[in-house]
């Protein structure tokens, strides 16, 4: 049978039509894998394509509890909260955090960023505000305003600069009294984190929310 030059283009259509539907047939085959749970006082959710990770949940639950004792301020024994209930000396001397040992890592890399971020900044971003921070949220639940001398008390030990690190990488205080909250980029952090281990592990299409 001869076909005329309409026919044939018709045809070669119909050709390239069918390559596209069974494109998008294969598209539909790749899985998506989901998982959820609760981290840092919130919870997460991560789907990326591909092959399954085995136990991918008890890993991202692991990751969170290693955070959360860096970085959670609700959590009487973080490191965060050790850091800023220490106020009875002023921390010259590095050996007095060694008790924390290699567990310090995602305290360390928060403490180090947020001096990074605060000094690119100027300072419109500083974790050392944690103590005006209570302050704020006293007065607020209190449905008072603050008081100008807890304002300027606070002001006196803000600082990202009153933090600095000795040879070894360690963190200390010049101030005593200075403290620091990290609640403004734990969940970023966070999700940077996870989508690292993702990464590591051949994931490339994915998707990871903390928070909601």
């Amino acid at each position: 049978m001869k076909l005329n030059y309409k026919t044939k283009g018709r045809v070669i259509c119909l050709f390239f039509v069918l390559a596209i539907l069974e494109s998008c047939s294969n598209d539909e085959k790749i899985v998506t894998n989901r998982t959820e749970g609760n981290a840092i006082g919130t919870t997460y959710h991560v789907s990326y394509l591909g092959n399954k990770i085995k136990n991918l949940s008890q890993k991202i639950d692991s990751i969170t509890f290693a955070v959360n004792h860096g970085l959670s301020t609700y959590q009487v024994n973080s490191m965060v909260t050790a850091f800023n209930s220490n106020s009875d000396s002023i921390w010259k001397i590095p050996s007095e955090f060694a008790h924390f040992s290699d567990d310090m890592q995602h305290f360390i890399e928060m403490l180090s960023l947020s001096k990074t971020i605060t000094q690119e900044t100027l300072g419109a971003f500083d974790p050392s505000a944690a103590a005006l921070f209570e302050v704020y949220n006293k007065a607020k639940k209190d449905g008072v305003f603050m008081k100008d001398s807890d304002v300027e008390e606070c002001k006196m030990h803000q600082g990202m600069d009153k933090i600095q690190f000795n040879d070894k990488g360690n963190p200390f205080k010049l101030d005593s009294l200075v403290s620091v909250n990290f609640n403004a980029i734990a969940k970023g952090y966070l999700v940077d984190i996870i989508a690292l281990y993702l990464e590591t592990n051949g994931v490339t299409n994915f998707m990871v929310e903390v928070g909601g």
